[in-house]
């Protein structure tokens, strides 16, 4: 017989690995692209630059997704992966 999970440990497992996707992204590339500017680092050229304001907000529209879906907010998160 095959036991009914009710998913939270699921939405928490997907919060928590975009969450992680985001500090994993900040460490990586805090130094070389997102504080280039502050740390006197050179800056990137613009096809970096972007290449990384892309990727920044795919990175953002996952832990929002995520968030939505986690907080039981389906609809709006199918709505608004539909629009993108």
């Amino acid at each position: 017989m095959r036991r009914q999970r009710d998913g939270r440990f699921d939405r928490l497992l997907f919060s928590v690995v975009a969450v992680l996707s985001l500090a994993s992204v900040l460490a990586g590339f805090a130094r070389t692209y997102c504080l280039a500017g502050v740390l006197k680092a050179p800056r990137p050229n613009l096809p970096i630059r972007i290449h990384g304001a892309v990727f920044s907000c795919w990175t953002v529209l996952l832990i929002v997704q995520t968030s939505l879906a986690a907080a039981g907010c389906v609809d709006l998160h199918r709505r608004e992966g539909h629009a993108c």
